[in-house]
């Protein structure tokens, strides 16, 4: 600004004719004063990014001084709040140039070195016929036909405290770093509950954008995906649901997957997790489900814990105070065992000789009506099959195995049982090794795969991007 009566704002909020600027303006009586600013056309396929320069008179004022409230004079579009407007006398002008240097003169002066913008060198290039490319060797390269990476967002704020206007959502987008470049985004967005989706296309150089479609106190859910410059989208986004006028909702970045350990328990569990420096995540929802597709709505374990920056901290999930009630499991001492002749126990591991059916076991002291679980490893079996067994009293015995492997299974102790075995069949020739056993509880988890997924939350329970999922295989 040459001129120190000119000066650019941003307009704060626009009621009838009048308008609140963000800084104030000098006002001296019977001066002549004017607004100028951008109009943009109406959303369509193509946005308009550039607009139209419109000049709006101010209402001339008897008193000199300042402040943020100008009205405008006349018919004419107002400019609308977040807009950046120049200000100055009438009988002044700006122009648009370019500086191309700065020279230091003499007593701290400044000589700036201005050209015209010459915007009319848009039209003549949008008119200009662009010759096909022809490279002198080679063919064309074909447009990718993979997908860029999803984005996430990076900021998601409503009403007035977020965004200056009650109804209003505003949000911002960051590309995933791969080797498809982004073009534009893809922002789809509807009432909580609501089937149809209203979607938007952004240039991926916006960043972000604005939704008024909605209310305060609307509940609305929102999502993005990634458009190459082929028209390959990509995933959508996990759907967030906002309420209108919370206020600022900072997303979570993805927990680090190396920071992430997931072990394997005896009837469950343990989680270990270092946080990170971002500040957003201030709480981690854990999921498990028997299925690899996560279902926020059913497999979520418990509540949120809350979490800090740069902390580590445990989670249990299932019963982890579960241990092996089988002494040497490993087949390292013959003396912990009861063999029958067909067994024997040598190089960490049992070997039966076909022939005979044989069992070999040790005590356990079963309670009534309890669920023992039993597994164990076959290995270099030829020919015949492992049974699990509770003895004593009335047997209870488990499923014939016939394949090398490590196996499952889970027995209901009766009254008598005091011993726990595996019986090999006559024909069976093979080891057998890695033997648990464990009293099973109701905070075990079920025999079986499962599936544990991390995420990251904010105060608001915005989640972030979900890390796994992490397998685990429960005996």
């Amino acid at each position: 600004m040459l001129d120190s009566v000119q000066c650019s704002a941003r307009v704060r909020d626009v009621i009838g004719q009048m308008i609140e600027l963000d800084q104030e303006v000098d006002l001296v009586a019977g001066q002549s004063y004017v607004l100028r600013f951008r109009v943009f056309a109406a959303e369509s396929e193509i946005p308009d990014t550039i607009g139209s320069s419109v000049v709006r008179p101010v209402a001339p004022t008897s008193d000199t001084g300042s402040g943020p409230l100008l009205t405008l004079t006349g018919a004419g579009p107002m400019p609308l709040p977040g807009d950046v407007v120049l200000f100055g006398r009438a009988s002044a002008e700006s122009l648009p140039l370019i500086v191309r240097g700065v020279e230091r003169a003499a007593e701290n002066d400044e000589i700036l070195h201005l050209i015209d913008e010459a915007a009319q060198i848009e039209d003549l290039l949008a008119a200009e016929a662009i010759p096909a490319w022809s490279g002198r060797a080679g063919a064309e390269l074909s447009e990718s036909a993979a997908a860029p990476g999803v984005p996430r967002f990076t900021l998601i704020s409503s009403g007035l405290n977020g965004t200056g206007d009650a109804n209003r959502i505003d949000y911002q987008l960051a590309a995933q770093t791969s080797g498809i470049a982004t073009a534009s985004y893809a922002v789809a967005h509807k009432l909580s509950g609501a089937t149809e989706w209203t979607t938007i296309l952004i240039p991926a150089a916006n960043g972000g954008g604005a939704i008024m479609d909605y209310a305060s106190g609307d509940q609305v859910v929102i999502r993005a995906r990634a458009v190459s410059a082929a028209a390959i989208a990509s995933a959508w986004t996990n759907n967030i649901a906002i309420t209108v006028g919370t206020g600022d909702a900072g997303i979570p970045v993805a927990l680090d997957a190396d920071a992430i350990s997931v072990t394997t328990l005896l009837g469950g569990a343990l989680i270990q997790l270092a946080t990170g420096a971002d500040a957003s995540t201030t709480k981690v929802q854990i999921y498990r489900s028997t299925s690899a597709s996560l279902n926020r709505e059913t497999d979520a374990v418990g509540e949120p814990y809350a979490v800090g920056q740069m902390q580590s901290y445990s989670f249990a999930l299932g019963d982890t105070t579960r241990s092996n009630l089988a002494v040497d499991s490993g087949f390292d001492n013959p003396a912990a065992w009861t063999l029958d002749p067909g067994w024997a126990v040598a190089a960490s591991k049992a070997t039966h000789t076909p022939g005979t059916a044989d069992d070999i076991g040790q005590a356990l002291i079963a309670q009534a009506g309890k669920f023992y679980r039993i597994g164990f490893s076959a290995a270099d079996r030829t020919a015949g099959s492992l049974t699990p067994y509770l003895l004593g009293g009335s047997d209870r015995p488990g499923a014939a195995v016939t394949t090398s492997g490590h196996h499952s299974q889970r027995l209901q102790a009766v009254s008598g049982n005091v011993s726990v075995a595996v019986r090999a069949s006559s024909a069976y020739d093979g080891t057998l090794d890695a033997l648990i056993v464990y009293l099973e509880t109701e905070g075990c988890l079920s025999q079986g795969t499962h599936y544990v997924w991390l995420e990251p939350m904010n105060d608001d329970l915005v989640p972030g991007p979900a890390s796994g999922p992490f397998t685990l295989s429960i005996i």
